[in-house]
């Protein structure tokens, strides 16, 4: 598998299974604009099929064909979780301890970087000494303090 985020404009996207979740996950799809998604379903129920309508298709991906995300939005912010379907539930514990750890701040933030980096851009900063001032910040501000308070020295990944 390889994590990616994509817009879902310019990509052709699908939501596969059964129930008010999937139906949730397509209609999420198609609001953030991605008219041609479609809706896989090999057991629907009344609410689906008249919510995809034409999108709905009465079939299922085989279980090594999708691995699920668990996803959590604080504005800008898109943090996912994911075990490769071999553990779901694991990464919904993960995903509420990060729900505990990064709060409604995270969107001022996100908003705050975003416009700091548009300013660098048009100055000519490279991305290297961006991210080099994003992490001085974020360490200067404590932002992620509970983990590991210096983001500007690479930590060991044992």
């Amino acid at each position: 598998m390889i994590p990616i985020a994509l817009d879902p404009r310019f990509a052709r996207r699908a939501v596969a299974g059964n129930g008010p979740l999937a139906l949730r996950r397509f209609r999420a799809l198609r609001a953030a604009g991605a008219a041609d998604a479609l809706l896989f379903s090999d057991a629907p129920d009344d609410e689906a099929v008249v919510g995809a309508g034409a999108a709905w298709r009465r079939a299922m991906p085989g279980p090594d064909d999708l691995a699920a995300l668990h996803v959590l939005w604080i504005g800008d912010l898109l943090l996912t979780i994911s075990t490769d379907c071999r553990a779901p539930g694991l990464a919904g514990v993960i995903r509420r301890n990060l729900e505990l750890r990064y709060g409604p701040e995270w969107a001022e933030r996100v908003a705050e970087i975003g416009a700091l980096r548009e300013g660098w851009r048009r100055e000519g900063v490279t991305m290297p000494e961006a991210a080099k001032r994003i992490a001085t910040l974020a360490s200067e501000r404590n932002w992620l303090c509970d983990r590991v308070c210096d983001v500007t020295t690479p930590q060991s990944q044992g």
